[in-house]
């Protein structure tokens, strides 16, 4: 059995092993999900990870400078400044 890397990849031949589009619209649909705010233990649960963190740092990650003005719009609404 070929060793493989962390992508599925054979480490001898580099050829994957899976369907990468899959993994695709997998991580752009949790991506969407964190993005609207959905409960990162929620998240978890649906992606099948075994630990928040993971799902974190994987998937919510900040897109652009926008995503940084509006979550910072969002805070002062929080905070009532």
């Amino acid at each position: 059995m070929a060793k493989k890397d962390n992508k599925g990849r054979n480490l001898h031949t580099g050829e994957s092993q899976r369907n990468d589009g899959i993994y695709m619209y997998r991580y752009t649909a949790c991506t969407n999900m964190a993005k609207q705010g959905m409960n990162v233990k929620v998240l978890q649960y649906i992606m099948g990870h075994a630990h928040s963190d993971v799902t974190m740092d994987v998937y919510n990650h900040i897109a652009n400078k926008q995503d940084i003005r509006e979550e910072v719009e969002r805070y002062a609404r929080v905070a009532g400044n």
